[in-house]
């Protein structure tokens, strides 16, 4: 099986992206408490967006930019899409901040421009892991792209690596995933960081798991 460098975050920006969407479906926006529940969970999922696409043109599009140019420009085409959507719900909810009449029309505007950002971001998750990953697989190899994940996470201190991920990502993803995690973190990291990541995460598995995961850690040692 070839390295997943997409997947497991992926399913985070989903639950993200379901969470804002539930967000906004069921919100009063005349309700000033709704109103900053909403802003706030819109805040985080761009910013978290915003930095992803940077990431990834910095580092993953430059692995194939020149052999594969026309996938790379049909994501970066994707990006200005969804960038296109996150402005338009922004120039519709802004002035909602300071005002508590809106009509059920105005709600049902904001609404359906949220939904639609929400939806060209979804497209643009699903031909990144259908088109952009086959061809970072068909130019590099799985040592490559492994170790362009590896890359940010030598950087991390405990305390970004239990925030990032062990308390977000890990939420989302299966327990084989999991174990692929722990392993970047275990390859990546000091033996003192791994074991304070090790730590945290012990008490969220079972006994049999625990086995499995650590015969998985060390099996190449």
């Amino acid at each position: 099986m070839r390295y997943d460098y997409y997947t497991s975050g992926h399913k985070y920006f989903r639950k993200n992206l379901a969470g804002f969407e539930h967000m906004l479906a069921i919100a009063d926006l005349n309700n000033a408490e709704d109103r900053v529940k909403l802003l706030e969970l819109y805040d985080a999922l761009t910013h978290m967006l915003r930095e992803t696409a940077r990431y990834e043109r910095e580092n993953c599009h430059t692995l194939i930019r020149e052999k594969e140019l026309f996938i790379v420009s049909q994501v970066e085409a994707g990006y200005a899409a969804a960038e296109e959507k996150e402005q338009r719900f922004r120039e519709l909810f802004g002035p909602v901040r300071k005002t508590h009449s809106l009509s059920h029309e105005e709600q049902t505007a904001i609404y359906q421009a949220g939904v639609q950002f929400v939806d060209c971001y979804r497209l643009q998750l699903s031909f990144k892991e259908q088109s952009l990953l086959p061809a970072l697989y068909k130019h590099n190899t799985d040592e490559d792209l492994r170790a362009l994940a590896m890359q940010s996470r030598s950087q991390m201190s405990f305390e970004q690596l239990k925030e990032i991920i062990l308390d977000q990502l890990f939420d989302c993803v299966n327990f084989f995933e999991k174990i692929w995690i722990l392993k970047d973190i275990k390859d990546a990291a000091s033996e003192q960081i791994f074991e304070q990541v090790f730590n945290a995460v012990s008490a969220q598995f079972k006994p049999y798991q625990l086995t499995i995961i650590k015969k998985k850690l060390y099996e190449s040692q």
